[in-house]
């Protein structure tokens, strides 16, 4: 239901979900669950990706030792997730 909202929802829901203390998902927990969503009708990757892309510009929570970890356990599924390869090239922009 998140990442179905408006831009600014997601934006702002995602921060209120991050910076909360104690946070009740860890930053990597949160982008393997994004890249586990399945597309619907409301849902689209469109809209999974634009989550990816504001958690990804969150400096502050996903360094770079976060996103090795959110890649790593990314890999290890089976099959890869639609969007690895793409989180992989933002991961590279973000932290070459």
């Amino acid at each position: 239901r998140l990442v179905a909202l408006p831009p600014v929802g997601v934006k702002a829901a995602l921060h209120r979900l991050l910076h909360s203390r104690p946070p009740p998902v860890k930053p990597q927990e949160l982008i393997v669950a994004l890249h586990k969503l399945s597309p619907t009708k409301e849902l689209t990757m469109k809209k999974v990706a634009e989550a990816i892309d504001v958690c990804f510009n969150d400096k502050s929570i996903f360094s770079t030792q976060v996103l090795a970890v959110v890649l790593q356990q990314l890999l290890d599924q089976n099959p890869l997730p639609t969007l690895y390869m793409r989180t992989v090239l933002l991961s590279l922009k973000l932290s070459p």
